[in-house]
């Protein structure tokens, strides 16, 4: 699942009738797209929202088990990131997209 935009693909029904190579290509394009595996615990909610579909989108807002990995994940993301800037930095650049923002309208 892309936690961004709650794309979840089956890898399954994606890797049918594909070669090894291909099927390690495909896993390797989804992974660079920020696209990563549904812990175990979340296999059957996907299953029920793939519902025998090669992919579907979950609700970001829903509340139901998926969306609210995602939103786990997305602010886990978040947080690296502003581990990895430091905080008053993360707040001088947020404030800078603000400000930019603003003057465009």
């Amino acid at each position: 699942m892309q936690s961004d935009t709650g794309h979840l693909v089956d890898m399954e029904k994606l890797s049918e009738g594909k070669t090894e190579d291909e099927i390690k290509n495909l896993q390797e394009e989804l992974s660079n797209g920020g696209y990563e595996e549904i812990p175990d615990s979340h296999i059957e909610a996907a299953k029920k929202k793939l519902a025998g579909k090669s992919e579907a989108y979950v609700s970001l807002t829903s509340g139901g088990k998926l969306s609210k990995l995602a939103a786990l994940r997305r602010k886990e993301k978040k947080r690296r990131h502003i581990d990895s800037l430091g905080t008053k930095e993360y707040n001088r650049r947020r404030s800078e997209r603000k400000r930019r923002s603003t003057n465009a309208d």
